[in-house]
């Protein structure tokens, strides 16, 4: 490559999918009790293995975890995943065997397939019918396994391809922005204004300068006099307007005073 197309140069670094956030929430108190009532066969199959935790650093508030690479033909290819470890590290500190795991969004079932791998049970929702098939394949349905899980998939009536349906109105959008405007919008153009364009101005229409006034203007048309404006001033205090709005009639009444000197 030569030299001058060189990513060595500043403007070619392009940051990673650099974080996830992980908030934790506790319910009151842990009750320690709960653990001395666990069998010990439960107990020794949750136990956290500290080789795996001093080596990979679980204590630090920030993880080192790879993130899913976008490789192609990957399982979920096109889907925002996130690592599996996540999930796993997580289920691994936060439960014991035999509990129960909810993803509430499943996505590919990432969560589910760590849950099912470390011997917890699982709930997951997706509402996005194109992801089942994924779902399935991740998480081993229908495959016969020596542990005998029970998988039991459910399906709403009303369930749609969430993913097909909303790429779809991106579509429609972008059409309605790239539609060419036939004939073009009238522009109002003050009667006394010139123009270096004489071929636009048939379709103008022309706006009468005197038509054209700002909110002062009307104002002073309105209240033409300082008794006027003084008589508006007292129904304006009744009625609780805007402290703006009494000074600019203030300024009116000035005006009009100033001109009657």
């Amino acid at each position: 490559m030569h030299e001058r197309f060189s990513t060595s140069y500043p403007m070619y670094f392009y940051p990673d999918n650099t974080q996830e956030s992980i908030i934790i929430f506790q319910k009151g108190k842990f009750d320690y009790g709960y653990v001395r009532k666990l069998n010990s066969e439960i107990l020794e199959s949750s136990k956290i293995n500290t080789e795996e935790y001093q080596g990979n650093k679980w204590y630090l508030t920030v993880w080192d975890i790879t993130n899913v690479l976008p490789l192609s033909g990957r399982l979920e290819e096109g889907i925002a995943a996130f690592p599996e470890e996540i999930p796993r590290r997580l289920i691994k500190l936060y439960t014991f065997a035999g509990e129960t795991v909810l993803g509430p969004f499943l996505g590919s079932g990432t969560t589910t397939k760590a849950a099912k791998e470390l011997g917890r049970n699982s709930y997951g929702y997706e509402i996005d019918l194109e992801l089942k098939d994924i779902i399935i394949q991740k998480i081993g349905y229908g495959q016969t396994t020596l542990t005998q899980d029970k998988i039991e998939i459910m399906e709403r009536e009303d369930a749609r391809g969430l993913r097909t349906f909303l790429q779809e109105g991106v579509r429609k959008q972008r059409s309605v922005t790239k539609r060419e405007v036939k004939e073009p919008i009238p522009v109002p153009v003050l009667a006394d204004k010139p123009t270096h364009q004489p071929d636009l101005i048939t379709k103008e229409k022309r706006v009468p300068k005197e038509e054209v006034r700002s909110g002062w203007a009307k104002l002073k048309i309105a209240l033409p006099n300082a008794e006027a404006v003084e008589k508006r001033i007292e129904e304006a205090k009744k009625k609780g307007v805007s402290a703006g709005y009494l000074r600019t009639l203030e300024r009116l009444k000035k005006h009009w005073e100033m001109q009657e000197k």
